[in-house]
């Protein structure tokens, strides 16, 4: 079914680890899409605290050479945190899930970046958060987000709040992430953001590789356009293949960009 990977019952809610892929893309054809935390680095209690090793920057830096720079990170981090983290990293970059984005040295947000619903939203958000501290509050240009993991037995609480916000004003919904919830602009999306930069890599096979439900419309976004997709740990998904961990991530990529591998099906 896929040129890539000759896989017979693949079971895509059972991860498998990435030395056993059959078959490296070829790289020179291929439009790679990678989330970031989670994906590319251990995902910590505190989005300030995740740490990058050389070894991955080597090779980022490789696959964004063998790809043409056709490597996009998609992440839902802001995009002046992602420049920080990776100044050298000179491919696209896209943050808040799409909202902002640096494609070809350019930078784009959407419309509703510092719009009177956002600000309207933080205002509240902001005054709610100062009575529960153990939740860190993420403002970003057009769009919010409450990261929960320090404090989980707050996780309904912070949903409905942002639930209600979402019912009184139609163009924003809101993600579920990893321990968070966002509210975002409803035309965002990591699907779209998959949908435009294959317009200008069009001929390409996308692979997106990512680790949560915001990633789902990433999957799905690369299977529209004739790739296919890699989840990073468990959950229901639609990805076509998994991982276990971030390490069989890096695994997979140092794969990719130094020879071919073996991959073992996963049990029926």
């Amino acid at each position: 079914m896929y040129s890539y990977y000759e896989i017979s019952g693949f079971s895509p809610c059972e991860p498998n680890a990435g030395r056993d892929l059959v078959e490296v893309p070829d790289l020179s054809n291929a439009a790679l899409f990678l989330d970031f935390d989670g994906t590319l680095v251990e995902t910590a209690d505190h989005p300030d605290a995740i740490e990058l090793d050389e070894g991955l920057c080597v090779m980022l830096r490789t696959l964004l050479d063998r790809t043409g720079k056709a490597t996009a990170i998609v992440s839902g981090r802001r995009l002046e945190e992602l420049e920080h983290l990776l100044p050298w990293f000179d491919g696209t970059l896209i943050g808040s899930h799409g909202a902002e984005s640096r494609r070809n040295g350019a930078y784009a947000t959407v419309p509703e970046t510092g719009s009177e619903t956002i600000m309207m939203f933080k205002d509240v958000v902001g005054s709610w958060v100062q009575h529960h501290p153990s939740v860190f509050y993420e403002e970003k240009p057009a769009s919010l987000a409450l990261h929960f993991r320090r404090a989980p037995e707050l996780h309904a609480e912070c949903g409905r709040l942002l639930d209600a916000l979402a019912r009184d004003a139609d163009e924003y919904t809101v993600h579920h992430a990893d321990m968070a919830f966002e509210l975002l602009p409803a035309r965002v999306s990591k699907r779209q953001v998959v949908a435009d930069l294959m317009v200008e890599w069009a001929g390409r096979v996308p692979v997106a590789i990512g680790n949560d439900a915001t990633d789902e419309g990433m999957f799905r976004g690369a299977q529209d356009h004739g790739g296919y997709a890699i989840k990073v740990g468990e959950g229901d998904t639609v990805a076509d293949l998994c991982l276990n961990d971030v390490s069989d991530v890096h695994r997979l990529l140092r794969d990719w960009v130094t020879g071919p591998v073996a991959m073992t099906p996963s049990p029926a």
